[in-house]
C-alpha cells in the first residue's frame, strides 16, 4: 500500500447535466457579474469546478467568498441535479458569525433531495472539502485547514 499515491478521491467528476451553468442557476447565481475593486467587469462569475465529490455531492467551486455569501439557493433546480445535495466553495473568507475570524475557505451545502434546505455544518461534506482545499491551497501535510459553513447558524470546522 503507497501512501503517497496519486488517486485522488476527492477529486470531482462531471456528471451528465452538472455544468457551471446549472450549478450557477441553482444557486439563483446566473447573472452574478465579476469586479475589480469594487468596479463591475462585466463579466459573468460561474464556478470553476463543477461536478460530484466522493460521497455524490455536486461540488462547485467559485473564486471569491462574496459568491458563496450571495447565493439564494433553487431547491427544485439543486434537486435536479441529482446526488445528495450540493455543496458550494470558495477559498478565504471570515467566520462572521464567529467573531470575525479568518479562514482558509467559506462553504455552504444545500440537500433539498433529503429534505434539507440548507444544512447548517455538514460534516461529511467537510470530508471532501479538507483534502481538497488542503491541497488547493497547498497546506502542508499534517497542518489543519480551517473552514466555515456559512449558514445562518454558521459554524467553524478544522480539517
Amino acid at each position: 500500500d503507497d501512501d503517497d499515491d496519486d488517486d485522488d478521491d476527492d477529486a470531482p467528476n462531471n456528471p451528465a447535466g452538472v455544468t457551471p451553468e446549472t450549478v450557477a442557476a441553482a444557486l439563483g447565481l446566473s447573472n452574478l457579474r465579476a469586479d475589480v475593486d469594487g468596479e463591475p467587469t462585466g463579466d459573468v462569475v460561474r464556478p470553476v469546478v463543477a461536478g460530484r465529490n466522493s460521497v455524490g455531492d455536486t461540488f462547485a467551486v467559485y473564486p471569491d467568498p462574496a459568491h458563496v455569501l450571495a447565493a439564494r439557493p433553487h431547491p427544485e433546480r439543486i434537486a435536479a441535479l441529482g446526488g445528495r445535495g450540493l455543496v458550494v466553495t470558495a477559498p478565504g473568507g471570515v467566520a462572521t458569525r464567529q467573531g470575525g475570524a479568518p479562514v482558509d475557505f467559506t462553504c455552504r451545502f444545500f440537500a433539498p433531495n433529503l429534505g434539507i434546505r440548507e444544512d447548517p455544518v455538514t460534516g461529511s461534506a467537510f470530508c471532501g472539502l479538507g483534502p481538497y482545499w488542503t491541497d488547493a491551497l497547498g497546506i502542508e501535510r499534517g497542518k489543519e485547514a480551517v473552514g466555515y459553513q456559512a449558514s445562518a447558524r454558521g459554524g467553524v470546522v478544522r480539517v
